[in-house]
């Protein structure tokens, strides 16, 4: 079957050695061959990941084993260096494909023609200075470009591209015109968020309930609209933060002290062609510079719904400075 991919790789790519990219370098494509620094808590460099090839479709696969009809197989080629002092964990599930549009597809397992010249590459205790490699196969929706390949780090609080596969939609700016539409499990149309405002750092916040030392309060305003022929559940803990070194930060509790003018949003049911309207807050370190907001569905889903490093850092207020 012949596939039609507009701006992926297609077929093998094969890179020369090249300058390595800071994963805080975010907003900077990264070719397949370009080692990714990943960076801990500390903001120290403790290992780098290398997407060194792409096979897609990946067709080398045992006839007893092929995709499932309407799907294809993508094969990565990776190698995961340990930069830092300690034993570094790696773990293959720990690298996922995003699409075009924000689906997330984990490892697969298929019977491969070429498995003795190209290993799967496995969980490893990586010791410092070593490095390992092979290969990670994905199964992934036919038809569908790749854009990216991500890093989601060992616990899944990071969010690092590794590998910029395909042509990549920058997320809009914070605005009343930033929509970005949203589809279903089923590719159905699902509905609509926009992220209207941005309050950095927020400061209005209740004074017996401050973030914690070392973190600010960042405060975002969505309109969040059902387009669906059906109820549509909305969970706060969908949307998260991303910052360049490409650590997430979940929604926080906040407490106002009366100056917000909108609701903060929790969880609800969305009638059809309902919209809400409301806020969330982020606590995110005090150096930290925000990238995008980001929405995560089931964990199915990576969608970048704005670009919040573009935005200038501070947008309209969402509410009124205190008397």
């Amino acid at each position: 079957m012949k596939w039609l991919l507009v701006g992926l790789i297609v077929g093998v790519m094969l890179l020369g050695t090249v300058a390595p990219i800071v994963a805080q370098d975010v907003g900077t494509p990264v070719s397949a061959g370009t080692p990714v620094t990943l960076l801990g808590n500390e903001g120290v460099a403790y290992g780098s990941i290398t997407v060194d090839a792409v096979t897609d479709p990946f067709e080398a696969y045992d006839p007893n084993s092929a995709p499932e009809r309407g799907s294809r197989y993508v094969l990565l080629s990776v190698t995961v260096a340990n930069d830092g002092p300690r034993l570094l964990s790696f773990n293959p599930y720990s690298i996922v494909l995003r699409d075009a549009d924000g689906f997330i597809y984990q490892q697969a397992f298929f019977s491969r023609t070429d498995s003795a010249t190209q290993p799967d590459l496995g969980s490893a205790e990586i010791p410092p200075g070593e490095q390992t490699s092979g290969v990670i196969g994905f199964t992934v929706l036919g038809g569908v470009p790749i854009e990216q390949a991500i890093y989601t780090g060992s616990q899944g609080f990071q969010m690092v591209v590794i590998a910029d596969l395909g042509t990549i939609t920058a997320p809009p700016v914070v605005g009343p015109d930033a929509l970005v539409s949203l589809l279903g499990p089923d590719g159905a149309p699902m509905g609509s968020i926009a992220v209207t405002e941005m309050t950095d750092p927020w400061l209005e916040y209740d004074p017996n309930a401050p973030p914690q030392v070392g973190y600010r309060y960042v405060l975002l305003r969505f309109d969040v609209t059902n387009s669906s022929p059906r109820l549509l559940s909305f969970d706060p803990y969908s949307i998260a933060l991303r910052d360049t070194n490409g650590f997430v930060y979940d929604n926080a509790n906040i407490f106002d002290g009366g100056t917000l003018t909108v609701p903060v949003l929790e969880y609800q049911d969305i009638a059809v062609d309902g919209t809400v309207t409301g806020v969330m807050g982020f606590q995110v370190p005090v150096g930290a510079t925000l990238a995008q907001a980001i929405f995560r569905g089931s964990s199915d889903r990576m969608v970048y719904l704005a670009d919040l490093a573009g935005s200038g850092g501070t947008a309209t207020p969402v509410a009124s400075p205190a008397a």
